[in-house]
């Protein structure tokens, strides 16, 4: 996404909340790779098929 020679400005911090893993955001775009998202989907996924 970054054009040769340009400089990117990085920020990060510590949530709790998500567990373990990782949100990245750049823009508009979003990617949820977080244990608390998975555990989510796993009980959703339980409570379905109950």
């Amino acid at each position: 996404m970054a054009k040769p020679g340009q400089k990117l400005t990085m920020t990060y911090s510590v949530k709790p909340s998500i567990i373990g893993g990782l949100l990245v955001t750049i823009g508009d775009k979003y990617v949820d790779l977080s244990i608390a998202s998975r555990i989510k989907k796993f009980k959703e996924t339980l409570v379905a098929s109950v």
